[in-house]
């Protein structure tokens, strides 16, 4: 049995490894560490789970992509319903699609992380549709 060793690419603030064996990855904040870091789980070139953070970040997912993997995972894990947007998008979908919502609420900010902050980088809202 092989030992397993990491490709690893860093991006603008991540470090991304993928293993040889193709089943098991991990990312890493450059600044942060394992505050904002977690494990990666393929088959068969398909990203089928990730866990130590509540969303994975835009970064890591770019990177997966542009390395071959088929993220599409990334989308079924979305909350049913709920879009994540920057704050200029949430401008521009909001007033393309009001009058398309019965409702539509603010959920919370989150950074990039997927943690509540104030420093807001991304707006999950809820959209109940008419």
């Amino acid at each position: 049995m092989s030992e397993e060793t990491y490709k690893t690419t860093n991006t603008t603030n991540y470090e991304v490894s993928l293993g040889n064996t193709g089943t098991y990855g991990y990312f890493e904040h450059n600044t942060l560490g394992d505050e904002s870091a977690g494990g990666l789980w393929f088959v068969d070139g398909e990203l089928v789970d990730y866990d130590g953070v509540y969303r994975l970040p835009k970064e890591v997912a770019v990177e997966l992509k542009n390395r071959g993997v088929d993220t599409s995972y990334l989308k079924e894990r979305e909350v049913e319903k709920n879009i994540v947007l920057s704050i200029d998008e949430l401008v521009d979908f909001y007033m393309k699609n009001n009058k398309k919502f019965k409702s539509f609420e603010v959920l919370k900010a989150v950074d990039e992380q997927g943690n509540v902050n104030s420093t807001v980088q991304d707006i999950v809202v809820k959209v109940e549709e008419s």
